[in-house]
């Protein structure tokens, strides 16, 4: 899993890069093997009221499951940093889930058409049919 750190309209210190890349492997790393690559992006903006916000966006790309785009945004970069990629995180491990769910399904129904039907276990062999 790469971890990509990028700042726009913000100096990005040793500090906050370090703290993105730590956040990111932690929710992430269970997964690693099946993400590319972690894209993450702090932006700093001035909002009204003269107050300091900042925004982080996460992107996951996977070639095994839909790529993820998570933002938030904060007055304090490191609890945007935080949420954006807690709920990359979450968003990430349940694509997972929902396909580990699909696919068991499918195996399902396929063993349950082979029972009613058993001329199909001929058809696709003694070590496919159930």
């Amino acid at each position: 899993m790469n971890i990509e750190v990028k700042a726009n309209q913000r100096s990005l210190d040793q500090n906050l890069h370090h703290f993105v890349t730590y956040r990111a492997d932690l929710a992430l790393s269970a997964l690693g093997d099946q993400i590319d690559l972690v894209s993450v992006v702090v932006d700093g903006t001035d909002e009204a009221g003269g107050e300091s916000g900042h925004r982080c966006q996460v992107m996951v790309k996977s070639s095994l499951h839909p790529d993820v785009i998570v933002e938030d945004s904060h007055v304090n970069p490191y609890v945007a940093i935080h949420r954006a990629v807690d709920d990359a995180g979450w968003t990430v491990a349940g694509n997972v889930v929902s396909q580990q769910r699909s696919l068991i399904h499918r195996q399902y129904e396929v063993i349950e058409s082979q029972r009613s039907n058993p001329g199909l276990a001929e058809h696709f062999g003694p070590d496919r049919a159930a």
